[in-house]
């Protein structure tokens, strides 16, 4: 990771990483280890990671159009995947100006650990998206969330995509989250689950959002959607049991 944002200015556009093909494993679920933590970067390639035992797969900070892909999440205890700026994490780092903008989750898969708080979390981060994410593990692991965009009041953050989740483990808050305000415009399409949850959850913060669903295949019929906001949910094209 960058000491201060002016090293990752300075650095991001020319340092790329392609990392592949590795095994990572934590001591234990409390040991605080995590697989891969990135930061000043730009179109750098992480693909067919496994991650085991971890409390954090992958960190990314202040990495600009970097696409995760075939990566494997067994058993994290915190996050698998967190896309995220480095506001808070080195100095002069704001919501603003070291987002990990347009960076892509694709194909990846998570095996729920026990009480896991997230699959893939995206904050402070604008255009990203989450592509044929896959929640495996079975029944009630009581992970909070499977996908969880959060724009944090980042004025330049007002956008979320999620296209295919196939869950089959249930969670205990929603499926995927979106909390935003300044007119954020979030999507979400291709969803399937077999367990009954809240499906799409939208928290408003300021001045308005809004979340779009649509060709929704299969969920339980006790399932529903869940708005905290002033704005609300558009839904079409949905399949229930």
């Amino acid at each position: 990771m960058p000491s201060d944002q002016k090293q990752s200015e300075n650095i991001f556009c020319a340092r790329r990483f392609t990392i592949k093909n590795l095994n990572l494993r934590g001591n234990s679920k409390s040991s605080n280890d995590n697989g891969i933590a990135i930061g000043g970067t730009f179109h750098s390639l992480i693909e067919n990671i496994q991650l085991a035992g971890l409390d954090t797969g992958i960190i990314l900070r202040h990495a600009l159009s970097t696409i995760v892909t075939r990566c494997n999440a067994v058993g994290c205890s915190s996050v698998s995947y967190y896309v995220g700026s480095g506001n808070g994490f080195w100095l002069n780092g704001s919501a603003t100006n070291s987002g990990s903008n347009q960076t892509k989750i694709i194909s990846c898969r998570q095996f729920s650990g026990d009480r896991q708080y997230a699959g893939v979390i995206i904050r402070e981060s604008s255009e990203c998206r989450v592509e044929d994410f896959t929640l495996d593990g079975g029944g009630k692991r009581h992970t909070a969330f499977a996908i969880y965009f959060d724009t944090r009041g980042a004025t330049t953050v007002k956008d979320g995509y999620v296209k295919g989740v196939h869950g089959e483990a249930a969670v205990d808050s929603a499926l995927v989250k979106f909390r935003g305000g300044n007119a954020a415009q979030f999507e979400v399409t291709d969803l399937y689950v077999q367990y009954p949850c809240t499906l799409v959850e939208l928290e408003v913060i300021k001045n308005g959002a809004q979340v779009t669903c649509s060709n929704f295949s299969y969920f339980p019929g006790e399932s529903n959607f869940a708005n905290k906001g002033t704005n609300g949910v558009t839904a079409e094209n949905f399949n229930r049991d």
